[in-house]
């Protein structure tokens, strides 16, 4: 057996051990609106799919039970929706400062239901999620460039659903972010994607696509709910037992956990990189070899650096 044959077996065990450990954490006993994609009822089935397909539709299992009944629309959504004046990333934002949550806001603008009258179309479900985040994260980090900025380098850490991730703030006089992901390829060899966006923002859409929007979104959020500034690097890893993607979703939830936590306070980016990565299989210096903002930080000088 070929090294790679040996690498794919090993892939589809884990794969059934990941559904073993985590499918009471994704299933649930009934389907509604507010249910993520990758949600599924009772045992989890592996269907299979040919060579051309790249993003599973994810699992598929019988449903037990199944809830019909009227509901009432919230009336900051019919307001939106009513209103044809008013354009897809206002509606958006005024939702989400409603208490609308982005999984609903991020339907409403597949379905074609904000934006001006004329203008309302159908958007696929992804680039719908992608808009919701990038649009709502944007008009946080306008806001939170007027903070002051945090005054230690802070570690936030969180795994879930076969993910790590790893949340670094740094002090800063600018906003700053960067995203790296790192994961094995089929060959066993790492394989990383990265991007990264200045006070000025992201000029091109991301390397690693919606993303890099959904772990931004987690990011603004509990910078704009403490009133601090930073430089912000989110390291994700995912780890082999992570075979089918499950959504944009359960990063920006994973980030959202990771920032819900106690953060590590350190003095020195040395010993906060030392924290970040201990466990991880992926190390210091490969997380850091096509990070900009690590070389930003690195580059930067203190007062006391001159006295």
């Amino acid at each position: 057996m070929s090294a790679v044959e040996n690498i794919k077996k090993r892939l589809e065990q884990d794969w059934f051990n990941f559904l073993k450990t985590n499918s009471k954490k994704l299933s649930t006993n009934v389907i509604n609106g507010a249910s993520p994609p990758s949600v599924f009822v009772g045992p989890a089935n592996i269907f299979s799919a040919s060579k051309d397909v790249t993003t599973p539709s994810m699992l598929t299992a019988p449903v037990t039970n199944f809830i019909s009944y009227q509901i009432k629309a919230d009336r900051h959504i019919e307001r939106v929706y009513n209103d044809g004046d008013m354009k897809s990333t206002e509606a958006m934002i005024d939702l989400y400062q409603k208490g609308i949550s982005i999984s609903q806001i991020s339907k409403i603008l597949s379905m074609g239901m904000i934006g001006r009258k004329k203008s309302r179309k159908l958007v696929p479900t992804r680039w719908g999620i992608s808009a919701a985040d990038q649009a709502i994260s944007a008009r946080l980090i306008e806001e939170t460039k007027h903070f002051p900025g945090v005054d230690s380098f802070m570690a936030f850490t969180y795994s879930h659903l076969a993910n790590r991730y790893s949340v670094i703030l740094s002090p800063a006089s600018e906003w700053s972010f960067e995203m790296v992901e790192s994961w094995f390829d089929i060959n066993g060899n790492i394989a990383q994607g990265s991007d990264y966006e200045d006070s000025r923002g992201l000029k091109h859409y991301p390397q690693i696509a919606g993303a890099y929007f959904a772990g931004r979104l987690a990011v603004a959020e509990y910078l704009h709910k403490v009133r601090r500034l930073a430089a912000v690097l989110i390291f994700r890893e995912i780890l082999p037992e992570y075979v089918f993607p499950l959504g944009v979703w359960q990063i920006r939830e994973g980030v959202r956990m990771a920032m819900r936590g106690r953060p590590e306070t350190f003095n020195d980016f040395k010993s906060l990189l030392g924290f970040v990565t201990m466990g991880s299989s992926v190390s210091i210096s490969e997380w850091l070899r096509n990070s900009r903002l690590f070389r930003e930080i690195k580059a930067q000088k203190k007062i006391s650096d001159w006295i």
